[in-house]
C-alpha cells in the first residue's frame, strides 16, 4: 500500500494530534498516531484515554490501511521533511508489524509501524443543536478565563471550565476559591440552553488549535461527552461530573469605592512590583487608593518598590492587598484600554471590570494583613 500527500498538511495534522499523544503510559500502543486510510482521505487519531484529537486531510492512494506510527519519532520525521509531496509506503513486516519508507524529494527514512487492531477507538459526539461560534472569539475566551481554573484536584469540579449556554448567550466561567474569571459572548443563532464543565486542559488545547478567524467552529455536547469541530479535526473528551458553584451568589452586588484606571498603567507597575514580590512568601502587593492615584507597594527581604499610578476614584479611600499573581494574571487577560476595578473594603473581594463593557468579569479574593 501507498499513499501520496502534501508535506504541509501532513505536518499541521501531525502537530494537532499529537496534542493528545500519550506520554511515558503503561499502555505504549497510545503512544502512537493511528493513520487511517479510506475513501481517498487520510485520518490521523491519538488518544490518552482522556483527550481524543483527530484529524483528516486529502491524500491519493487505492484501498483501505491503517497502523500505528511511533508518535514522537514519526512527528520528529514530518517536522524536518522538505515541503514537497510525501510518498508513504507500507509493507508488511514481522506479526502484528509493518515497515513504513517515508519519501520526500531526497528524503527517505524507514520506520516500524504496528497493527491498528488493539488500538483505542473513540467515537464523535454528534449533536444535532451544536453551538456555533467565531474561532477567534471561542480563542480569546478561553484565553481570558484558564488562568482561573484550579491547579489542584481538591475539588476536582473546578480543575474545569464551565460552559453556560442560554438563547443567544455563552458564558465561560472558571474558579479556583481565590479568583474567579467570567467571558460573556453572544451567539449568532439561540440554542438549547446546556450547563457542563469541560475539563481545563483539554481547554487549553482548543485554545492552541483555535485561530484568529472569524470562521465558524462547532461544540457539540452529546450525554457525557463534548467535543470541537474546526473544519476536519474533532477534539473529544468526557465532561466532568459534579456540581459547580452557583457563582452568582459570591459576586458583589454592591461596591462602596469605584476605580477606573489605565489598563497599560497598572498592568505596568504590577509587573514591576512582581520583581520584589517574588521573593515574599505570599507574593504580597498593596494597594493604597486615593482620590485620584493609586500607590502600589511590595515588599520582601530583597527590597521594596513603590509605583504610583493615576486613577479615577469614587466613594471612600480604602487600603487593601493581594497575591500578586492573581491581580497580575487578570490584568494579563484584560483586552481593553480603561478596567474599573468595584470595591467594600479591605477584606472583601475586588471585581474588575472593562470599563464600558460587561464581557468579562473578575474576582479576587484579598489578602488579610
Amino acid at each position: 500500500m501507498q499513499f501520496t500527500c502534501d508535506r504541509n498538511e501532513l505536518l499541521e495534522a501531525v502537530m494537532t494530534v499529537s496534542k493528545a499523544m500519550a506520554q511515558r503510559t503503561s499502555i505504549p500502543l497510545i503512544e502512537g498516531i493511528l493513520l487511517k486510510g479510506e475513501n481517498g482521505l487520510l485520518e490521523l487519531f491519538c488518544t490518552d484515554l482522556k483527550l481524543s484529537i483527530k484529524s483528516t486531510i486529502r491524500a491519493d492512494f487505492d484501498g483501505m490501511f491503517s497502523c500505528v506510527m511511533p508518535g514522537k519519532l514519526f512527528t520528529e520525521v514530518v517536522r524536518r521533511l522538505p515541503e514537497d509531496d510525501v510518498h508513504i509506503t507500507l509493507e508488511e513486516g514481522n506479526e502484528g508489524s509493518y515497515k513504513v519508507t517515508i519519501l520526500c524529494r531526497d528524503s527517505r527514512t524507514t520506520l516500524t509501524a504496528l497493527d491498528a487492531e488493539q488500538f483505542p477507538r473513540v467515537e464523535e459526539a454528534i449533536d444535532e443543536d451544536a453551538v456555533e461560534i467565531e474561532e477567534r472569539v471561542l480563542k480569546a475566551m478561553i484565553r481570558q478565563t484558564a488562568f482561573a481554573v484550579a491547579q489542584d484536584n481538591t475539588r476536582p469540579i473546578f480543575t474545569g471550565e464551565l460552559l453556560e449556554i442560554e438563547g443567544d448567550s455563552i458564558n465561560v466561567v472558571a474558579l479556583d476559591g481565590f479568583k474567579f474569571a467570567m467571558r460573556t459572548a453572544k451567539l449568532s443563532k439561540e440554542t438549547p440552553t446546556r450547563r457542563c464543565v469541560v475539563p481545563g486542559r483539554v481547554m487549553l488545547e482548543v485554545m492552541r488549535i483555535l485561530g484568529d478567524s472569524s470562521d465558524i467552529v462547532r461544540l457539540h455536547f452529546s450525554g457525557k461527552n463534548f467535543m470541537l469541530q474546526k473544519d476536519s479535526t474533532r477534539v473529544i473528551t468526557r465532561l466532568l461530573e459534579g456540581d459547580f458553584i452557583r457563582y452568582s451568589q459570591i459576586i458583589p452586588k454592591d461596591s462602596t469605592t469605584m476605580v477606573r484606571v489605565a489598563v497599560d498603567d497598572l498592568r505596568a507597575a504590577i509587573s514591576r512590583a512582581e520583581l520584589i514580590a517574588a521573593d515574599d512568601r505570599v507574593n504580597l502587593v498593596k494597594f493604597a487608593i486615593g482620590d485620584d492615584e493609586i500607590v502600589v507597594t511590595s515588599n520582601s527581604e530583597s527590597g521594596n518598590v513603590r509605583e504610583k499610578v493615576n486613577c479615577m476614584t469614587q466613594g471612600a479611600h480604602l487600603d487593601t492587598a493581594f497575591n500578586i499573581k492573581y491581580i497580575g494574571d487578570a490584568l494579563r487577560a484584560l483586552e481593553c484600554d480603561e478596567v474599573v476595578l468595584h470595591l467594600t473594603s479591605s477584606i472583601s473581594a475586588c471585581v474588575l471590570k472593562p470599563a464600558g463593557e460587561e464581557q468579562f468579569l473578575y474576582l479576587v479574593l484579598p489578602v488579610q494583613i
